[in-house]
């Protein structure tokens, strides 16, 4: 870190003296540039493509480039002393090669004092790498490995902002946060295997999804308990290769309420999903139904 800082302050030091000389040199000194361009030669000047010396004025692009370069770094090695500090990151808990510095352990970057420190969420090095990289891609390349440690951290520490808020999510699901107490969010899932849709108001049945159930959402709400205007939602499940969810409000579609008996056609009666209103009122939208009648995949959505 500390070396580092020194040649990046070298640098400044030294590009603050160049403008200065340049302020002082007389207008009519000043030398036209080649048209074929001019670069910097590594040692403090300006060269042209047969590596002739010219005016420093010729590169003045690249020194503007290589000014936000030693900005980038600067900001970058900050950055990455505040996770070491905010996030009481040790020298035991990272890695380094040549390509950067990586962590060994990401746990420290979940603490509660690491994911609220005030530096690490307001501020973004980073922000303008992209711009950067297409303006002065050549000035950038010795830095890339502070800057790739920099992006090691920052994926480490977003990392355990997304799972809190998974997790969070997730409990606000189960919860039914934002519900009254005689709602609850009907959930839809699909299962690629055997092309079937299904629906429950209960999240804790496949929750983000499992056996094969992939988690699509959930589409509405529905009362956990018969009010005022209210229908039953009955769940019925025909087994078989080609298995299939059938929901109805009119019990006689199947002909049976019975728990765990088998109806018409099959299909078996496995609960209430909820209570809808039998007809639309204010503040509720229509549960259609649809059926896929071609194909050996049948299947009702």
């Amino acid at each position: 870190m500390l070396r580092a800082c020194s040649i990046i302050c070298t640098l400044q030091l030294g590009i603050a003296l160049r403008h200065h000389s340049a302020i002082l040199l007389p207008e009519h000194q000043q030398e036209e540039c080649p048209s074929s361009g001019a670069k910097l030669d590594g040692k403090g000047g300006c060269i042209d493509a047969q590596h002739v010396q010219v005016s420093m004025d010729c590169c003045e692009d690249q020194f503007d480039c290589q000014d936000k370069v030693n900005e980038l770094s600067m900001q970058c090695s900050l950055q990455i002393q505040t996770f070491m500090q905010g996030c009481q990151i040790g020298a035991g808990d990272i890695s380094s090669s040549s390509t950067g510095l990586q962590l060994t352990d990401d746990s420290r970057m979940c603490t509660e004092e690491c994911q609220t420190h005030e530096a690490l969420t307001d501020a973004d090095p980073l922000a303008d790498l992209d711009i950067l990289r297409s303006q002065c891609s050549k000035e950038l390349e010795p830095v890339m490995a502070i800057v790739a440690s920099l992006q090691s951290f920052n994926m480490a520490w977003a990392g355990c902002l997304s799972e809190a808020r998974e997790a969070a999510a997730e409990n606000d699901l189960a919860e039914g946060v934002g519900l009254e107490d005689t709602e609850a969010w009907l959930h839809h899932y699909w299962n690629p295997r055997i092309r079937d849709h299904f629906y429950t108001a209960d999240w804790n049945e496949l929750r983000h999804g499992r056996y094969g159930w992939l988690y699509a959402g959930a589409v509405g709400m529905l009362s956990r308990k018969p009010l005022p205007g209210t229908v039953p939602l009955y769940r019925y499940w025909k087994a078989g290769r080609a298995g299939d969810h059938f929901y109805t409000t009119n019990a006689m579609e199947v002909g049976t309420t019975t728990l765990g008996q088998v109806g018409l056609h099959g299909y078996k009666f496995e609960n209430i999903a909820g209570y809808c209103w039998a007809e639309q009122v204010q503040g509720t939208v229509p549960l259609h139904r649809g059926w896929r009648a071609h194909g050996a995949r049948k299947d009702h959505f």
